[in-house]
């Protein structure tokens, strides 16, 4: 009788055991979908922004008959992945989104700053450097 009790206790706990890791696998894999999917997407909206920054600028620089700089792809894939990853998080009230939101568009101003100092820099020291400029000493 108590061989099989302790039989009966084990088959018991080893299905209750199985059971939690089979409820911990799942919602492991679905958390990992819900990511997967937020990068999808996230690559999907950045390069549509690309592609609309890159139509902008054609027809800006049509007009004003200039460069016109733009931010590369890779910035605008991190931008939408943030907003994404912002969206998607249950802790934060509305206060505290538009707070973080806000900080999001500041630091992507900040970065668009440094994409066009850098070119811009480039730029200027490859007409220094070219050779079919006259430099007089």
């Amino acid at each position: 009788m108590r061989i099989a009790l302790v039989a009966a206790g084990s088959a018991i706990l080893g299905a209750a055991v199985s059971g939690i890791l089979m409820l911990l696998n799942n919602h492991l894999s679905q958390k990992s979908q819900e990511r997967r999917f937020r990068q999808e997407l996230a690559v999907r909206a950045g390069i549509e922004d690309f592609k609309n920054a890159a139509d902008l600028a054609r027809a800006h620089s049509k007009v004003q008959r200039g460069r016109v700089y733009f931010a590369p792809l890779g910035h605008y894939i991190l931008h939408a992945s943030e907003m994404l990853d912002l969206m998607a998080d249950t802790k934060l009230n509305e206060k505290e989104k538009q707070q973080r939101i806000y900080e999001l568009r500041k630091r992507s101003e900040e970065r668009s700053d440094v994409i066009k100092r850098t070119e811009s820099e480039i730029e200027s020291e490859s007409r220094q450097s070219d050779p079919g400029t006259f430099q007089s000493e």
